[in-house]
């Protein structure tokens, strides 16, 4: 009978996963790249500075469920469109669990698309 509460209390174990910690620029050069590598439930923790992007969006949060804040508030990290692009993408699934905290987001441009368009 121990081996077998034993077993279980492994199984219990391994099957538990933890959320990671994502750090940019230490660990991903771009916030893109730190949500693209994160799963639900990750926190990914933005140094102070300046962001800006290529394509459409600085960040697409590709309908993940992860926490996305700066590690020093939005007086010193930026999210910044340059004019040209969004922000920050958000439409994808994502739900109240999906967080953004501590940004100032500028310079943005609006880029509405449909999408049941192919």
């Amino acid at each position: 009978m121990m081996r077998v509460a034993a077993a279980m209390m492994a199984l219990l174990v391994c099957g538990v996963a933890t959320a990671a910690e994502l750090h940019v620029p230490s660990q991903y050069g771009t916030i893109q790249a730190a949500v693209n590598a994160a799963s639900n439930g990750d926190e990914i923790i933005v140094a102070p500075g300046t962001y800006t992007g290529t394509g459409d969006n600085v960040v697409n949060m590709l309908g993940k469920t992860v926490v996305l804040r700066s590690s020093s508030g939005a007086s010193q990290t930026t999210i910044d469109g340059q004019s040209v692009r969004r922000g920050i993408m958000c439409g994808f699934g994502e739900t109240p669990a999906t967080r953004i905290e501590g940004f100032t987001i500028t310079v943005c441009k609006a880029i509405w698309f449909d999408q049941d368009d192919d």
